[in-house]
């Protein structure tokens, strides 16, 4: 993994205003042209019930995803009941992957929880990938 420098030229993009969650969320698409890494912060809330959301991204060459296909191995840990009121923060690297991403989550089991998703994008100072990967930061 190489080293992303934020400092020369971040950008930050809204999620989707945080929600409570019952069956899908569908974050806000957004358009990486001119980015090499996309850092994604998943803020999660109190989940009820008994129920788990799955969050992975998605990627298409067209704004409308019409199109879209899952980006092998960029999920984040499960959101369960037993796993709420945290923040995942996860380091997509863009190469390789089509224009257009968004998160997709879908949520299975009883109750709802509360999901809220932003972004920044920024210019890797050094490409040493020469595929996507993901990554989950501690």
């Amino acid at each position: 993994m190489g080293y992303y420098d934020l400092a020369s030229g971040a950008k930050t993009v809204q999620g989707g205003p945080p929600a409570v969650y019952t069956n899908s969320l569908t974050g806000t698409t957004i358009d990486t042209r001119g980015c090499d890494t996309l850092y994604c912060v998943v803020n999660m809330g109190t989940a009820t019930g008994d129920g788990t959301m799955d969050i992975k991204f998605q990627e298409d060459a067209a704004s409308d995803m019409n199109t879209r296909n899952d980006i092998t191995s960029a999920t984040f840990t499960e959101i369960s009941t037993s796993v709420h009121e945290g923040v995942q923060v996860g380091r997509l690297n863009l190469t390789g992957v089509k224009r257009y991403v968004r998160v997709y989550g879908t949520y299975g089991g009883s109750g709802n929880v509360l999901v809220g998703v932003s972004y920044v994008m920024g210019v890797a100072n050094s490409a040493d990938a020469t595929t996507a990967d993901f990554n989950l930061i501690p």
